[in-house]
């Protein structure tokens, strides 16, 4: 399997990367799963599941199930692995359980999630990170060291990790669902994309994923091999820091997304594929809000006047970081070019997404960062965590008026319409904040060999591999 990454971690709770979770799911099993195409809740490690009032959530667990350590996983394993989550210092998820208050014990095998307030999204935020159960013995033995070592219940096993090179699995015989057909899979660390597919084509890698649209000709008339596309959440963005200048000022946000011509950006880096991205969620999702686009179509005179009356009337510099694959290089040239037009100047440092991602949200050294947003199976959470005051993507905790309880509201009805106008509702407080930039939604492509079989991709665009 050749990745286009290489992993920020192998611990659930302290990743910060949507990437990293093409190398979790083999080894973690989840609390709740979901239906590939729908995202709809399914039962996993909870074979069932429910809100006996609004605040108030009682999982069943699956019973005879162990960790890869020999640990019984129960009741106590799941309320360990959720508090951990919330109160662990190097946590990256804590705000995705923050409306959870306390997780009591009912028997061995039943576990009551106590809430502050009413949230509908919380059996899909359990199919997440969140949800990723870890084994207690093997993170008290060594909580610094289990990133290295991982120990889930998942169909594979850690096996070896090499810095830079590749991360193995092998099979987990001892399986308490249905059993892997592969005995391992070796995930190696592939960044340049055209190399990925020059494996693939060779036969030195079985498969890849995150393919650039530039690069399909190469193998759409190729024997043996397969071009699967599909949709997905995955989306390009710039993620901006509002908590220091320029972008604490609310009209350079604004003139940013002014700025942007994305019809021409979505045919200059994606040959006009996907879509262009107006909200942190695509078109055909059920929580788009149509009647909000194009929330800034491209408006480069009021860019101009914006960023004058903010104070840049002879220009503005911004320090961005990204990311070093051609494909991200060539589409950082086209937002400079665009942004050059209305007096930005934008100088980019390119370096590998683990190094980039801590560089922007943990050390905070640059303006702005120029990546993507790998989606999340329930909608609030993308929200949430993009946005909210506790959401790790919010690299200045920047609290937009009105947004949290916006949020809120999302959470506390279960009707999907009911939830739209919800979603509505925090859309409007976001594009009105220029809260961030979105940019376009590529089409999710995976090319392989045709000996690879059982490959469903979802709607996260996260492939999940356990059972190819």
């Amino acid at each position: 399997m050749a990745h286009p990454t290489a992993p920020t971690t192998l611990d659930p709770a302290a990743g910060n990367s949507g990437y990293d979770h093409i190398y979790l799911y083999p080894m973690f099993d989840t609390l709740v799963n979901f239906v590939p195409e729908t995202l709809e809740a399914l039962p996993g490690l909870a074979s069932s599941w429910e809100f006996t009032d609004e605040t108030t959530l009682v999982l069943n667990l699956n019973e005879g199930v162990s960790f890869h350590d020999g640990t019984a996983f129960n009741a106590e394993a799941v309320k360990a692995n959720l508090e951990r989550s919330k109160t662990w210092e190097k946590s990256n998820i804590a705000g995705d359980l923050i409306n959870v208050d306390t997780v009591d014990v009912v028997d061995e095998y039943t576990v009551q999630i106590n809430l502050t307030q009413p949230d509908t999204a919380l059996p899909l935020i359990l199919s997440d990170r969140a949800g990723m159960m870890v084994s207690p013995t093997a993170f008290n033995t060594d909580p610094d060291g289990f990133g290295q070592n991982p120990v889930g219940t998942g169909p594979f096993q850690f096996d070896e990790w090499l810095t830079g090179e590749s991360v193995t699995v092998k099979r987990n015989d001892n399986y308490w669902g249905d059993p892997a057909h592969l005995d391992s899979i070796v995930f190696s660390i592939i960044i340049d994309r055209d190399t990925a597919i020059n494996a693939v084509l060779s036969g030195q890698q079985d498969f890849t994923f995150n393919v650039d649209p530039t690069q399909l000709a190469r193998v759409e008339n190729e024997d043996g091999i397969v071009n699967n596309q599909s949709a997905g959440l995955f989306h390009y963005e710039f993620y901006t820091n509002n908590g220091r200048p320029p972008f604490d000022d609310v009209r350079v946000r604004q003139a940013m997304n002014y700025a942007i011509d994305r019809d021409s950006y979505l045919q200059a880096t994606q040959f006009g594929t996907g879509e262009v991205a107006w909200h942190p969620i695509p078109s055909a999702h059920w929580a788009f809000p149509a009647d909000q686009v194009p929330t800034y179509g491209y408006t480069p005179e009021k860019a101009r006047e914006l960023l004058s009356e903010a104070g840049y009337a002879d220009g503005l510099t911004i320090e961005v970081v990204g990311w070093t694959a051609d494909p991200d290089v060539r589409r950082a040239e086209v937002l400079q070019q665009q942004l050059a037009d209305v007096g930005v100047t934008m100088n980019i440092t390119a370096t590998e997404v683990p190094q980039a991602t801590a560089a922007f949200f943990n050390d905070k050294n640059y303006d702005a960062y120029l990546a993507a947003w790998t989606g999340r199976p329930d909608p609030s959470l993308t929200y949430s965590l993009l946005f909210g005051m506790g959401g790790y993507f919010n690299a200045a905790a920047y609290e937009a008026p009105g947004l949290e309880a916006a949020l809120q509201k999302t959470r506390a009805v279960s009707d999907q319409g009911e939830r739209t106008e919800a979603f509505g509702e925090a859309s409007r407080i976001i594009a009105d904040e220029a809260l961030y930039v979105p940019l376009a939604y590529p089409p999710d492509f995976a090319v392989y060999r045709d000996t690879v079989q059982g490959y469903v991709p979802n709607l996260l665009a996260k492939p999940k591999f356990a059972y190819i």
